[in-house]
């Protein structure tokens, strides 16, 4: 099971990111007290290059877990009668979870490349998928198809295509909305994080999380536009209306 393995590579990370804070520490002191010029920049390569391969395994992984996991939950989706369709329980969980393993390994290098391989998985996959979706969903709505929707909703308890089209619409509105404020989620997680690493390793982190916020706000503007297709629809409604009874 490659989640279980990815703990236990996880925990592994997190003890060499202990043993190199030491190391680093006392090679430093030694460099400073000794009477003989050292550089510990040649001492901390020569030491810790092979170590650091375990962090791009580690890295390579959650990156494949990120994005088969994801897959997966795309093609066994399901929708019922929910606000929302599986796909948002589903990417919390594989996104949190990778999240929450790269930030038990202490390391910037982690947190930094998984925040990347997440970002990327919203971007390129989650986005492309709900975006497409939902585009098809709106171009089916019609005038007469919302006017008969709402007048079932009152008529009767049961379902027609109509009804169930337009709220396979919204249901995928929620979910794209319920994405948006996910990431943010994500976001909030970093913001306790106790992150080894230089200054600039830290800015690296932060800029991730910006990436992190312009992919919430890129779902927030899709959600946005679909919810003007429908006023839009819905004012040709009412503009027909007045012009009748005027």
């Amino acid at each position: 099971d490659i989640d279980i393995f990815l703990e236990e590579l996880s925990g592994l990370c997190a003890q060499y990111e202990q043993y190199r804070r030491i190391y680093c520490s006392k090679i430093t002191e030694i460099c400073d007290n000794t009477i003989f010029r050292l550089n510990p920049d040649k001492l901390y390569e020569n030491k810790l290059k092979d170590f650091e391969k375990i962090y791009e395994i580690y890295c390579s992984l959650e990156f494949l877990y990120i994005k088969k996991s994801i897959s997966i939950a795309f093609n066994v989706e399901e929708y019922g009668n929910f606000l929302t369709s599986s796909i948002v329980d589903d990417v919390l969980y594989i996104s949190e979870r990778s999240i929450k393993r790269a930030i038990q390994t202490v390391s910037y290098e982690c947190v930094s490349s998984v925040l990347d391989s997440v970002n990327s998985a919203f971007t390129c996959h989650v986005f492309p998928e709900l975006s497409g979706r939902i585009t098809r969903q709106a171009s089916c709505i019609k005038t007469d198809q919302l006017v008969d929707a709402i007048e079932f909703h009152h008529a009767s308890d049961g379902e027609t295509p109509t009804k169930l089209e337009v709220h396979a619409f919204m249901r995928s509105l929620n979910d794209i909305d319920a994405m948006s404020e996910l990431i943010m989620k994500l976001d909030e997680l970093l913001t306790s994080a106790e992150v080894y690493g230089t200054l600039a390793d830290k800015e690296y982190i932060l800029n991730c999380t910006r990436n992190l916020r312009e992919s919430s706000l890129q779902f927030k503007h899709l959600c946005t536009k679909m919810i003007d297709v429908v006023s839009n629809v819905f004012v040709d409604i009412f503009g027909n209306c007045l012009q009748i009874l005027g």
